[in-house]
């Protein structure tokens, strides 16, 4: 008689981590979408401007919204490099728009920093 060989199973150690990541991917996708509507409700950005990621998005070539938290870290950003980064990340070279919202950024007096934090926008920008 022939005994089919059973597949191994998953460890309950990985089955609650698996469960952790998704929970975690949860998370980071509602605070996004809590930051959206704050940029939306403070009309930083519009739904114009949604619309036309959304649209552009598969070409890739849309104007706003972008995400990079890695070398954020790395380079260690203080609150108002922080802000100047969303900045540039959601309006590129647009200065107008970020010159019109007052969101508390500081824009790096040292110029290899200012480039560092500028170079984060350009890899995460989705244009």
């Amino acid at each position: 008689m022939l005994m089919p060989s059973l597949a191994p199973s998953r460890s309950v150690r990985e089955a609650i981590q698996e469960v952790k990541m998704v929970q975690i991917w949860g998370n980071m996708m509602r605070a996004c979408e809590l930051r959206a509507k704050e940029l939306l409700d403070a009309n930083v950005i519009a739904s114009a401007d949604l619309y036309e990621w959304l649209k552009t998005k598969a070409a890739n070539d849309a104007s706003i919204i972008g995400v990079g938290t890695e070398q954020i870290r790395v380079i260690k950003l203080g609150e108002g490099e922080v802000r100047f980064l969303e900045k540039v990340v959601l309006f590129g070279s647009n200065t107008q728009r970020m010159e019109e919202w007052e969101n508390g950024s500081l824009v790096p007096q040292d110029a290899l920093r200012a480039a560092q934090i500028q170079g984060i926008s350009r890899k995460y920008e989705l244009h």
